[in-house]
């Protein structure tokens, strides 16, 4: 990594389906000149959130628990 590049530890409330977590995030940071670059990842169970994994063909076909929300955001100084 270079000396744009930064690694921090937020954390914050997630809220999906109206179910509200506390979560732990690591973020990427990048400076570059006036952007400035957000990005990460997080595991999360969908049953944390209330949520039932999907089926189909009568349930013979299931998916995870576990799902990986992946976001990146970019933001410029004036």
């Amino acid at each position: 990594k270079d000396l744009n590049t930064y690694t921090i530890s937020v954390n914050g409330t997630l809220t999906v389906t109206g179910v509200s977590k506390n979560v732990d995030l690591n973020l990427e940071v990048i400076i570059e000149g006036d952007l400035i670059k957000i990005n990460g990842k997080k595991d999360i169970l969908m049953t944390d959130f209330e949520i039932d994994p999907p089926k189909a063909l009568l349930g013979t076909i299931k998916t995870g628990n576990e799902i990986t929300i992946t976001y990146k955001s970019v933001f410029q100084t004036n």
